[in-house]
């Protein structure tokens, strides 16, 4: 990461699996490691069963 600072260069998709690593290390998401920003986009979750089968409904902020 410090040859992207110094070069100012972007991250390429061929260090992908590197920047996941990195992210969840930190507990960050890639769009955070790579903007900055913390966009918390999931507002609620709730996981239920029913005859036997496990459910979780999610709600998502999209934008």
């Amino acid at each position: 990461m410090q040859d992207w600072i110094k070069d100012e260069r972007e991250p390429s998709f061929k260090n992908l699996d590197y920047l996941k690593r990195i992210a969840d290390h930190l507990g960050l998401s890639l769009d955070e490691l790579l903007t900055g920003e913390n966009q918390q986009r999931m507002l609620s979750s709730v996981t239920f069963e029913d005859d036997g089968k496990r459910y979780q409904i999610q709600i998502n902020r999209v934008k």
